[in-house]
Order: C-alpha cells, then structure tokens, then sequence
C-alpha cells in the first residue's frame, strides 16, 4: 500500500531589516547648539583682533619712522602693506594651530 504523498515545498519569508538612512533629514534641520553658537562668535572675534593687531602694528611702525620712504603716501601704503601682512600671519597662525587641536 504504497500511497503517493505529496510533500508540500512551504516558503519561508524572511523579515527583511528596516532600511534606516545613514543621516536622516532631521539631522539638517536641528538647532545649532551652543556651541556652535559660541564657536562662530568666537571665529568672528579673532579675525577682528587680528586685524586690531595689524593696525596697531603698522601705526608703531608709522609713528616711530620705523618705515622710510620718501613720501607720506608712500609711508601710509607700505604702514597699510604692513597691516594686511600682519592681519594674514595672524589668521594663518590661527588656523594652523585650530587644526592641531583638532
């Protein structure tokens, strides 16, 4: 008594994981935090000290005739020179020594 059974093949379902995004849209739209508030006020200090810095610089230089040149014009231009070099060395400094801490 050889009875024919079929075997039923069931299939089994997998619950496939939740697809999660890496960075959601939320993450945009958050509020800076304090931090980040007290960080850019602080960026935006030290670019206005360095340039501080550079003026009074070149009006040492100026006022003590540190710089020779034959004409007031010429004296202000290299003075004005001398406040942007400085205001550039200062900013530079400042970003080397940023991304150290960093």
């Amino acid at each position: 008594m050889e009875t024919n059974k079929r075997l039923e093949v069931k299939e089994v379902k997998r619950k496939e994981p939740e697809c999660t995004a890496i960075r959601s849209s939320s993450y945009k739209n958050k509020p800076l935090k304090d931090y980040h508030i007290i960080a850019e006020k602080y960026r935006v200090l030290n670019g206005f000290k360095n340039v501080v810095i550079g003026v009074i610089t070149g009006a040492v230089m100026l006022v003590n005739g540190w710089i020779e040149v034959d004409s007031k014009a010429g004296q202000l231009l290299v003075a004005l020179g001398m406040v942007i070099l400085v205001t550039l060395l200062m900013h530079c400094t400042d970003e080397i020594l940023n991304e150290q801490v960093d």
